[in-house]
């Protein structure tokens, strides 16, 4: 009887184990492909963020440009020295 357990115990714990480890190897091949994957789209990634990065500049340069103009012409306009009698 306790022979009997034990010897059942012992296959299902040798059937979990074994479920464990191919649960292992699979989750370390979609990890590897992951990564791969991954790898394989960083040159893409990288040239896309240095154009958005030089749209930005391109923006943050634009808008600075029109606040000086801006405050160029409010100063103009605020100029007590230059004001016609």
């Amino acid at each position: 009887m306790i022979t009997a357990l034990i010897s059942l115990l012992l296959r299902v714990v040798i059937k979990y184990i074994a479920n464990c480890l191919s649960f292992h190897l699979q989750t370390k091949e979609k990890y590897e492909k992951s990564l791969k994957e991954l790898d394989n789209a960083t040159p893409q990634y990288m040239e896309n963020m240095e154009q958005v990065f030089e749209q930005c500049q391109q923006f943050e340069e634009k808008r600075l440009r029109f606040f000086r103009e801006v405050l160029l012409e409010v100063q103009k306009h605020l100029d007590l020295s230059n004001v016609s009698r």
